[in-house]
């Protein structure tokens, strides 16, 4: 008893890359001309249908129990080689 919840990852895919791109874009002061194949921001995963693969989606989920778990958040080059390692053992 006690333990914490894991929190649902809301995945959204997506068929339209402009709109994937709208929302890499948000809140950026110099936008992008094109999004990566996926990314991890406003608490969900967002990643166009073509590229759904494992490496990938494993890459994001990394992201997530990064954000949700860890009490210190690391800096970012750091959370980056964390997804990067999870989505290479992946694979």
């Amino acid at each position: 008893m006690g333990g914490r919840a894991f929190p649902g990852l809301p995945i959204d895919t997506t068929l339209d890359r402009e709109t994937l791109l709208k929302i890499w874009n948000h809140g950026r002061k110099v936008p992008d001309q094109k999004p990566p194949k996926a990314f991890y921001k406003y608490g969900k995963v967002h990643i166009h249908i073509d590229d759904l693969r494992r490496g990938v989606l494993a890459h994001e989920m990394a992201h997530h129990i990064i954000n949700t778990y860890f009490l210190v958040r690391p800096p970012t080059k750091t959370t980056e080689i964390l997804a990067q390692y999870v989505e290479r053992m992946i694979r």
